[in-house]
């Protein structure tokens, strides 16, 4: 396995665009997790519309709840602010659960411009609740912080994300 994880990212890395696809293929069929930054690296730097949308569609469809973490590391990296709307979109659309990193998505619905404040909303909105009543009355009394410092069109979002909470 850690011959296929080194061979992977090195296609990642190095490869042709179709070494590249062929290896995003094979990751949806037969990956590992353990490749994933080296594929959101990839997506950062991607210039090819296809290896893009070919990246995307693996990250939509990651069902495998412990790649949460990957997703949250990336999205906090300052490197992969330029995809960070892909990545939060990615988010949404593979439905997995991001409870354990709950402040980070609410601060992200407060603080971000619209769009991605509304996405985010969508995964606290979709996601299982598995957090405790604790950590929830935490977030709500954070989000109603927030409603004085923000516009209109926020508070209406906040809200109703008080209420998915």
């Amino acid at each position: 396995m850690q011959d296929y994880i080194k061979q992977t990212i090195k296609v990642l890395n190095e490869g042709t665009v179709e070494q590249k696809l062929e290896a995003i293929t094979d990751i949806r069929e037969n990956g590992s997790l353990l490749v994933l930054p080296a594929v959101i690296d990839l997506l950062s730097s991607s210039k090819n519309q296809d290896l893009t949308e070919a990246i995307v569609g693996l990250l939509q469809d990651v069902k495998e709840q412990s790649a949460a973490g990957y997703f949250v590391a990336a999205m906090k990296d300052p490197r992969y602010a330029s995809i960070l709307p892909v990545l939060v979109e990615c988010c949404w659309e593979n439905g997995l659960n991001f409870s354990a990193d709950l402040r980070f998505f609410v601060d992200m619905v407060v603080h971000s411009e619209f769009k991605l404040a509304f996405d985010a909303f969508t995964i606290l909105e979709n996601m299982e609740h598995t957090y405790s009543e604790e950590v929830r009355m935490a977030e709500i009394i954070h989000i109603k912080d927030c409603l004085m410092d923000v516009d209109h069109d926020r508070k209406l979002l906040l809200a109703s994300l008080i209420d998915v909470l």
